[in-house]
């Protein structure tokens, strides 16, 4: 990706990058076209990236093969679901809920 020196530049000074999934890396299941070229220039820079969704309907499991299937390389660390900061409200807000009754999707 060919990019004016200052803009890459800055950039480079950039650690960590959370992308949203669904309309802003891919749409459906259809990747968008700047998507792996804009990743492959994180990765050129030294610059991480996570992906974060708000739909919990798929475990970061699933979520992972999707990327996959799409040709995102990704892993289950870099991926983070409401699902999961849901998780860590409740440890943190109610410690004392040892028990949940969850409603949604196998997956989940």
């Amino acid at each position: 990706m060919s990019l004016p020196s200052a803009l890459r530049e800055r950039l480079r000074r950039v650690r960590h990058v959370a992308l949203d999934m669904d309309g802003t890396t891919y749409r459906g299941k259809t990747l968008f076209d700047f998507t792996n070229s804009t990743l492959a220039l994180f990765t050129e820079l030294g610059v991480t990236h996570s992906f974060l969704t708000n739909n919990c309907s798929k475990s970061v499991a699933d979520y992972v093969i999707s990327l996959q299937r799409m040709s995102i390389k990704a892993d289950a660390s870099q991926i983070y679901t409401s699902a999961q900061a849901t998780m860590e409200y409740l440890r943190a807000e109610h410690p004392s809920v040892r028990r949940l009754f969850l409603v949604g999707t196998p997956s989940l």
